[in-house]
């Protein structure tokens, strides 16, 4: 039987992206996204910020100056941040699951899973990566 190859790509880019999200509606009030310094700014912050989260149980978004001569401030509970993110981690395990079931083979048929990237330090996708690996 040839090995199956299943590549998924759950980038850290995907979580910035709904930290984003989450801030700008905190935010709804003040009408910045129009604005691609005050994005990048807020984009560079979310990413301190899910890089912190990684292995602190929370972390603080400061963004001085964000728009308009208003500051930004705002602490993140890693336990809300996953579950804010949540659908990312089980549309993945459905994929994989999926991959799995259409080449008829089981989680016992994987011999490796390869993490690569900042987002790997996530601890829910550690624990991702132990339910593959048959751990959980």
């Amino acid at each position: 039987m040839c090995p199956l190859q299943l590549r998924m790509e759950l980038r850290g880019e995907d979580f910035d992206k709904k930290m984003d999200a989450h801030i700008v509606e905190k935010l709804k009030r003040i009408n910045f996204t129009s604005n691609p310094r005050a994005l990048r700014r807020l984009r560079t912050a979310c990413e301190r910020g899910t890089c912190l989260l990684s292995g602190n149980s929370d972390a603080s978004i400061e963004i001085g100056v964000l728009f308009e001569g208003i500051d930004f401030y705002s602490k993140i509970i890693r336990a809300k941040y996953e579950k804010n993110y949540m659908d990312l981690f089980r549309s993945t395990l459905e994929h994989i699951e999926r991959s799995l079931n259409n080449a008829k083979m089981n989680k016992s048929s994987l011999h490796d899973v390869i993490s690569v990237g900042g987002s790997t330090r996530i601890p829910q996708i550690q624990i991702l990566r132990d339910i593959i690996n048959g751990v959980h």
